[in-house]
């Protein structure tokens, strides 16, 4: 991975090993299923032949081609020496490095910036300018009359559908030139590619121990006292109240990644209009030394994900569940309805209090 020390030999045994990495177990799985398919009592061909083994095994080749995928692009850029082929237009706008893109969208935004700049000062000084010349007075009192009559001009910016607007629109960074990092970018890519394994998780979870709980209801023989039947809950019961509460862990995680970027993009820009101090701040060194902890971030925001939906998933469940089993749903309604009337009394007496 050393950028200057590259060469298409090297791209070409990285390849080769990948290739090899991919093709060889699993053609080796194949060959063991196909081999040992009828054998009895075999837990390695069961697992196999499982819907968990053919997502695994999948998983796997899905991950390997895209280490091929990677490997063949970084093949043709370093074979791609000519230089016509360098200065064609599908070269420079699939194959440019992030550091060309950079650049440009930064003159780019500067330039934007400048305009602005130039606008608001045209709009001061043209109408102050016809002012003077209509009334004989300073240009200096024109525009500060001018301004005083329109006033400043806001912009609401840097919330959730404003940030992923400019996302989508390419405007982040040509505009207003707010870089997103590498390490950030690698940080939402890792929570996507979280999202799938945790989803199938809960499935897996909630499927198993549903099976477990219709096979415990078919063990009760008959003639048993009816506060046992009440008491062992079915697998109704357990994807009833476990289904909604993965909804809900699953919807939780997509909020968290559509919020980690605007709330990027809303620190940045709270700095740069100075609601954040930053050079001022009383904080300065530890802002400084917190720059080296900044690899953290990948870590806290993946293990963040994970720990929001394992929470949200049990504690809607649980919920949820003592809501459906019979054998306390009548007490999880009655401490609902006490919930309620205390919070709608709470509620009234602050409307009355605030009214009056």
């Amino acid at each position: 991975n050393n950028p200057i020390n590259r060469s298409p030999s090297r791209n070409v045994i990285t390849l080769f090993i990948t290739v090899i990495y991919v093709c060889v177990p699993f053609f080796i799985l194949e060959w063991y299923k196909a081999t040992y398919v009828d054998v009895p009592n075999n837990d390695v061909s069961t697992f196999l032949t499982s819907y968990q083994g053919i997502v695994s095994v999948w998983s796997t080749q899905s991950i390997g081609a895209l280490l091929v995928m990677s490997n063949i692009v970084q093949l043709i850029l370093e074979c791609m020496v000519n230089t016509s082929i360098r200065s064609s237009v599908f070269y420079k706008k699939y194959f440019s490095s992030s550091n060309q893109y950079g650049h440009f969208h930064a003159k780019t935004s500067a330039t934007h910036k400048i305009n602005a700049l130039l606008q608001n000062a045209y709009e001061l000084h043209f109408p102050a300018q016809q002012h003077t010349s209509l009334n004989n007075r300073s240009s200096k009192s024109a525009v500060m009359l001018n301004y005083l009559l329109h006033g400043e001009k806001e912009s609401p910016i840097g919330g959730l559908t404003w940030t992923w607007k400019q996302i989508l629109t390419r405007k982040l960074f040509s505009e207003h030139g707010i870089w997103i990092t590498s390490r950030l970018t690698v940080m939402q890519v890792g929570q996507l590619f979280l999202f799938f394994p945790l989803a199938y998780a809960c499935i897996i979870v909630i499927e198993n121990y549903a099976e477990r709980a219709d096979q415990a209801t078919d063990l009760l023989r008959d003639g048993l006292p009816l506060w046992i039947y009440t008491f062992v809950p079915t697998g109704a019961h357990i994807r009833s109240s476990f289904y909604p509460a993965a909804i809900v862990s699953l919807i939780i995680m997509i909020l968290l990644w559509l919020a980690y970027l605007p709330s990027y993009v809303a620190t940045t820009l709270k700095y740069r209009t100075g609601i954040y101090p930053s050079l001022k701040s009383a904080y300065f060194t530890k802002y400084r030394n917190n720059i080296d902890c900044v690899y953290t971030n990948i870590g806290n925001g993946i293990f963040a994900m994970i720990g929001s939906a394992v929470i949200f998933f049990a504690l809607v469940g649980i919920i949820v569940f003592l809501c459906v089993w019979p054998f306390t749903q009548d007490s999880a309604f009655s401490l609902i309805a006490w919930g309620l009337g205390i919070t709608v009394t709470i509620l009234l007496k602050v409307f009355l209090t605030k009214a009056c």
